[in-house]
């Protein structure tokens, strides 16, 4: 039983360095993006959609550390978009670094995406 509790006390304080290591992060941009890291970028969007599959511009988070991605509205003739019925929010994202680490942050819900393969720097 004592085990089990310095392992949760290990646990806990692991996540408070690393929450407290995001605290003191800043906004970022990507330096040198590349095809690897787009599409990094891209797959990390695309997770955080629940696999909604993305479609973003080469420049993402080279100029801006903001991302807004707008839900599709599908249209048809058949049965056209009710207006004002769209509830549905877009989705925030931001990119920041704690110096080392290149992270997305999902605005709306707080979860955090590291990315592996991307350099960026302080906006």
């Amino acid at each position: 039983m004592k085990q089990f509790i310095y392992i949760i006390l290990v646990m806990m304080m692991i996540v408070a360095c690393r929450d407290a290591d995001l605290e003191q992060s800043s906004t970022a941009l990507l330096i040198n993006p590349d095809v690897e890291s787009h599409d990094e970028v891209q797959r990390t969007i695309s997770a955080a959609l629940n696999g909604v599959e993305v479609l973003l511009a080469d420049d993402v988070f080279t100029k801006n550390s903001v991302l807004v991605v707008e839900r599709n509205v599908l249209n048809s003739i058949d049965r056209p978009p009710e207006m004002g019925r769209d509830l549905g929010r877009p989705s925030r994202f931001q990119l920041i670094t704690n110096g080392t680490d290149c992270v997305i942050v999902d605005e709306q819900s707080g979860v955090h995406w590291p990315l592996a393969n991307v350099q960026c720097a302080q906006e």
